[in-house]
């Protein structure tokens, strides 16, 4: 039974970059930090050269809408901003290129490119408002980020998707990301028949993230499979290295970093899958009910950037930071547990 595996680290994230260009109530968890720098920390010339270069490409539009001073036709984020030069995010930090943690200069970043793509939501708003506006980072998992949201303890999240269940409860901004659903295993079980395409997962328990769309979208594409429902990644990782799970499912850039810094692992592209849209219309911010005017801000400036080429280079620089020993030393097994 022949397994497909591609190349490591920055040159299969490229690859898998090429490829997506063309293609119940939560619990309330308090947030395990409250603040950390949105911004990399300039590290050379080379750095504030290639700074200066994204904000030329990312500066908003001549004649973009500004605040005309009436506060009462502002949403409750949107005022909150206004009155405090300040908006709370929610990430997990632990979904690079997306989002997570690097060392830089001696201090811990939270680094990726949606929160680049967050700064430039903040330049927005400074200018719409006429005064600095900065994003202060939370970390939390998924579902605390979740109940954060519905408890108004955060203005908003990125990385979510926008399923007709979640938008019951949470308004979301146009999507942005898709990518592909990756199984993957120990390699010594690589000639496992349980792993034969032909058999669709039937008798496999794959571990992954609780409430997210990977889980439901799991159910859907392998009904025969067992589900383990997870907090965290590093949960998930431990799980299939313990043999509580046969298989992990991640999106396809994290199962890159996770088997790259774990030699015992591999992941499978003959039982990796997209996911119809209709389950997972991608990724997206999540917003509380009541902000449109917030959400409009979001939605403008991501699709100016998707439109001028400002979100693949930003998606492309937060790939290269991965490519780090620093990166990969938290996606091994001993740093995890």
């Amino acid at each position: 039974m022949k397994k497909t595996r591609l190349p490591i680290i920055a040159a299969a994230l490229l690859l898998s970059l090429t490829a997506c260009s063309q293609s119940s109530t939560p619990e309330t968890s308090a947030p395990e930090t409250t603040t950390a720098p949105a911004t990399i920390p300039e590290t050379s010339e080379e750095t504030e050269d290639a700074k200066e270069e994204t904000s030329k490409e990312a500066a908003p539009e001549a004649g973009a809408a500004v605040f005309d001073g009436d506060t009462n036709k502002l949403g409750p984020i949107m005022k909150e901003i206004y009155e405090t030069g300040k908006f709370d995010v929610g990430y997990t930090a632990q979904k690079p290129p997306q989002q997570f943690h690097l060392t830089i200069n001696g201090v811990d970043n939270v680094v990726g490119f949606e929160v680049e793509m967050t700064n430039l939501i903040a330049e927005r708003l400074s200018e719409y408002f006429g005064r600095d506006v900065e994003q202060e980072i939370n970390i939390f998992t998924v579902q605390g980020g979740l109940a954060a949201l519905q408890a108004k303890q955060i203005d908003c999240m990125p990385t979510l998707s926008p399923t007709p269940e979640r938008r019951e409860n949470y308004d979301f901004s146009q999507s942005y990301h898709w990518s592909v659903q990756t199984i993957g295993y120990l390699k010594e079980r690589q000639q496992d028949e349980m792993f034969d395409p032909a058999r669709e997962m039937e008798g496999v328990t794959v571990a992954v993230v609780k409430g997210t769309t990977n889980e439901s979208g799991l159910a859907q594409k392998y009904p025969k499979c067992t589900i383990l429902s997870l907090e965290k990644q590093s949960d998930v990782l431990i799980a299939v290295l313990t043999k509580k799970a046969d298989a992990f499912l991640m999106n396809e850039k994290t199962a890159i970093l996770y088997v790259a810094a774990n030699p015992e692992l591999m992941y499978d592209l003959d039982l990796s899958y997209n996911v119809d849209l209709t389950m997972d219309p991608g990724a997206a911010y999540c917003v509380p009910k009541g902000n449109e005017d917030f959400v409009a801000i979001i939605d403008e400036v991501v699709t100016r950037i998707r439109e001028d080429g400002t979100f693949e280079k930003i998606e492309a620089d937060a790939i290269t930071l991965c490519d780090n020993a620093e990166v990969l030393e938290a996606y091994m097994a001993d740093k995890v547990q």
